[in-house]
């Protein structure tokens, strides 16, 4: 009989450190146990009202479109970058991306959301990731 893969949800956020102590607390709890990690992460939108820059946060209509662009690509390698970090410290462990757009519905609303939405039963947070994504959230592949 084939034992089947549990499914554990960890929620990862910008803190490099900090994910890879929630993924190294994941990783020792299960390590009894076969599992695949689904890394759950919040990106954010800079298109609608607000861009960060290099001299903080401006409105995103004090920016041209093209500017624009250039930040939207520069974010999603950023945060490509350190998915694939993520990915990597998994070693063996099987693991998939799930993204999450912020928007305006509270970041635990958006949880218990999607706990239920994807029938979640084993979801592992850090501390910094409710602090560091406490705004909004919306679901994007």
């Amino acid at each position: 009989m084939e034992t089947q893969v549990e499914k554990v949800y960890v929620a990862v956020g910008n803190d490099i450190q900090d994910g890879y102590k929630t993924l190294a607390w994941t990783l020792r709890k299960w390590n009894a146990q076969q599992i695949s990690i689904v890394l759950l992460h919040v990106t954010y939108n800079i298109s609608k009202d607000f861009v960060y820059t290099p001299f903080g946060k401006l409105p995103a209509s004090a920016v041209s479109e093209e500017k624009l662009e250039v930040l939207r690509m520069y974010e999603q390698e950023k945060t490509d970058k350190l998915l694939s970090k993520y990915i990597a410290f998994c070693g063996k462990v099987k693991a998939e991306i799930l993204k999450v757009e912020k928007y305006d519905e509270p970041i635990h609303k958006l949880i218990v959301d999607l706990m239920s939405g994807l029938r979640i039963g084993k979801f592992v947070m850090g501390m910094t990731f409710m602090k560091s994504s406490s705004g909004y959230g919306k679901l994007i592949s």
